[in-house]
């Protein structure tokens, strides 16, 4: 009977190897590439809430804050105007009464009242620029003295256009 000179591991080892050079000499890598896209769309919101005068004071008129709350996407431009009620512009704005009395007052973007509050095609607007966080702005209203005006609620409506 021959011997082997290999032991069986030896021969599994040395099978081994062969397989494993012969298999390297015919690897090949193929490679390819794909992108990842996405678009991020300017996108704005805004509220406000209601200005409650509370009761008026005849002798040294009324003051008022309310707060709109305006939201865009990061570095959007875009602009508040207010329009003018129930009223024919800026400076005639009324609350309506009882018995068609009305009220008037006025809507500032300064405590001093001083820069009216109008529409885009008064310039009265404010210009801002997006943070992608909420942005506050306040509205000062005043209800001036000296106005001889029945009893009653008063209530006027005002629309708020976020331009982008």
């Amino acid at each position: 009977m021959r011997s082997n000179r290999f032991s069986t591991s030896s021969r599994l080892w040395l099978a081994g190897l062969i397989a494993a050079a012969s298999g390297s000499a015919f690897a090949a890598d193929e490679t390819t590439t794909f992108d990842v896209t996405a678009t991020v769309t300017a996108a704005c919101s805004v509220s406000a809430a209601d200005l409650a005068f509370g009761n008026y004071d005849r002798v040294l008129g009324t003051l008022g804050t309310t707060t709109i709350t305006s939201n865009c996407t990061l570095a959007t431009p875009y602009t508040l105007s207010l329009d003018f009620g129930g009223a024919a512009n800026v400076s005639s704005r009324v609350m309506d009464g009882p018995n068609s009395e009305t009220l008037s007052y006025q809507l500032t973007q300064d405590v001093a009242g001083l820069i009216p509050w109008g529409t885009v095609a008064d310039g009265d607007e404010v210009s801002l620029l997006g943070t992608g966080l909420d942005i506050p702005t306040v509205v000062y209203g005043q209800i001036p003295s000296g106005q001889n005006v029945e009893a009653g609620s008063y209530s006027d409506t005002i629309t708020v256009t976020l331009t982008y």
